[in-house]
């Protein structure tokens, strides 16, 4: 057992490995690259990129510097805020990101407004 994480550490992956994969998945559909291209530029299978992005399987420390470099950050980013991830599935939201990406900046605001108003917060 881990005192961090109060999990079992055998082979299996944990709810960090599937936040990290879910900040995989969010940088690579924010910069809009396909699991294709990614898999590509590392020189793995599609496949393996979409276990790594679901958290089913680990991301080494060569594997996630790698990563940060196709995708443009820092290894640091797949950490942040860490504690407030949750694990990234609704096709939904990733398509919201893509669309909200190419709207122009007066759409931006728009989008904000609404889903601000939406959760009750303060516009």
């Amino acid at each position: 057992m881990n005192a961090i994480t109060n999990v079992d550490h055998k082979s299996r992956a944990t709810d960090i490995d599937k936040a990290v994969g879910a900040q995989v998945r969010f940088r690579r559909t924010e910069l809009g690259l396909s699991q294709q291209q990614l898999a590509d530029f590392l020189g793995v299978t599609y496949q393996q990129v979409a276990k790594y992005e679901r958290g089913e399987n680990r991301i080494g420390a060569s594997r996630l510097y790698e990563i940060a470099i196709a995708l443009k950050v820092k290894p640091a980013f797949f950490y942040e805020n860490l504690d407030e991830i949750e694990a990234v599935s609704d096709r939904g939201l990733l398509e919201l990101v893509r669309d909200y990406k190419s709207a122009s900046v007066k759409d931006r605001a728009l989008i904000r407004m609404t889903a601000s108003h939406l959760s009750g917060g303060v516009v």
